[in-house]
């Protein structure tokens, strides 16, 4: 009984990591939009890679480039995906010291907007302005 459970248990998380994949990276044309979303979030997860977290060590688990090249690569063909991603990095390299203010980082800076006050204040506003049965 505890084999089928586990069965089962193992089962269901391939189908929920399956359904987690990009669909996109099985395609064989790609529209404009679709190469501009997916290097979006190319950027941001090599953004991302760099920054030091969690006691001065950097955050590896949130860039695995084995897997971006695997759906990057068939996008933009043989040799433009290597200089794209390069050109693309060096952009975010530059953005990202050009984004500190003193020592807060962007990132700290969003989360600092979104613990404050007058977020939570403006966020009541647009709420009760546009949901006219909400108390």
């Amino acid at each position: 009984m505890k084999k089928i459970i586990l069965l089962a248990f193992a089962f269901c998380v391939y189908l929920v990591g399956y359904e987690l994949e990009p669909k996109h990276r099985y395609k064989n044309n790609y529209s404009f939009d679709e190469r501009v979303l997916a290097f979006k979030k190319d950027g941001m997860i090599s953004c991302l890679y760099d920054e030091k977290f969690d006691n001065g060590r950097p955050i590896s688990s949130l860039h695995d480039t084995g897997y971006y090249t695997r759906i990057f690569y068939p996008i933009f063909g043989d040799g433009k995906f290597y200089l794209a991603q390069r050109e693309l990095s060096d952009y975010v390299k530059k953005a990202k010291k050009e984004m500190v203010f003193g020592s807060l980082t962007h990132i700290i800076t969003c989360i600092e907007i979104y613990e404050s006050s007058k977020y939570q204040a403006e966020i009541e506003r647009i709420v009760k302005k546009y949901c006219k049965g909400c108390k």
